[in-house]
């Protein structure tokens, strides 16, 4: 029995990471946003993993890093890279003087090789483009929030600016709706556009998120694996 349970534990724990959904969150907000000009926050997560790759981080200055050791290299570092250097100049003055052998059957080896390349690379591109065209299938599209604030020079451009940009985001929503990428778009509460008479700025408020399972990713990856072999293997045969 004591098997069994680990056994039932080791494929709930695969389970649980290959359903799992590796996401990518981003965040757009002018709204309020803060003095660093941070206004575009992007980042990767998968379970209790967390990736933060916007706003980068700010390297923190140590005073140890500027020693003058560190500063100011030795002389003999310089004078080594300088004999490097002057060895390499050397060896292709050397190889440009060499004689070059010609021949004809070393181009058509080469022409030859130059097309199986070609045709490896088409068969390839073939294949990931098939793969490519099931990918949208697997991803999900959480919209949380859609807050548009627009504004212009003047009443009548921010009318007209307000009346096009209700028409454009309407047209991607249904457009995405419409795609085979499982949108979900914000509530009613969480998706406003607006006009602003008064400042006369453009300010949003944008969060989203993409996500895909970990095992269809797997799969996805497997099939354009084994399809290149098979592919590569026949062309090899013929």
């Amino acid at each position: 029995m004591t098997a069994l349970y680990i056994t039932l534990g080791v494929l709930l724990a695969v389970g649980a990471l290959l359903f799992a959904r590796i996401k990518i969150k981003i965040s757009y907000n002018t709204v309020s946003s803060s003095e660093n000009g941070d206004d575009i926050k992007l980042s990767v997560s998968y379970l209790f993993v967390r990736l933060k790759i916007l706003p980068a981080k700010e390297k923190k200055i140590r005073l140890r890093n500027f020693t003058y050791k560190k500063t100011h290299p030795k002389k003999k570092k310089a004078e080594k890279a300088a004999t490097e250097k002057k060895k390499k100049q050397k060896k292709k003055k050397g190889a440009a003087a060499a004689p070059q052998k010609k021949g004809v059957p070393e181009k058509k080896e080469e022409a030859e090789g130059s097309g199986g390349i070609v045709r490896i690379i088409s068969e390839i591109s073939d294949i990931i483009s098939d793969v490519i065209g099931r990918f949208p299938s697997k991803l999900r599209l959480d919209i949380s929030r859609f807050y548009l604030s627009v504004g212009g020079r003047d009443a009548m451009s921010t009318a007209i600016t307000y009346g096009a940009a209700v028409e454009a985001v309407g047209a991607v929503l249904t457009l995405l709706e419409c795609s085979p990428v499982d949108t979900r778009c914000p509530r009613e509460e969480s998706y406003r556009i607006e006009p602003d008479f008064v400042s006369g700025k453009i300010k949003a408020d944008i969060r989203l998120a993409l996500s895909i399972r970990a095992g269809s990713l797997i799969r996805l990856g497997l099939s354009l694996i084994v399809r290149s072999v098979v592919r590569l293997i026949n062309g090899s045969d013929g």
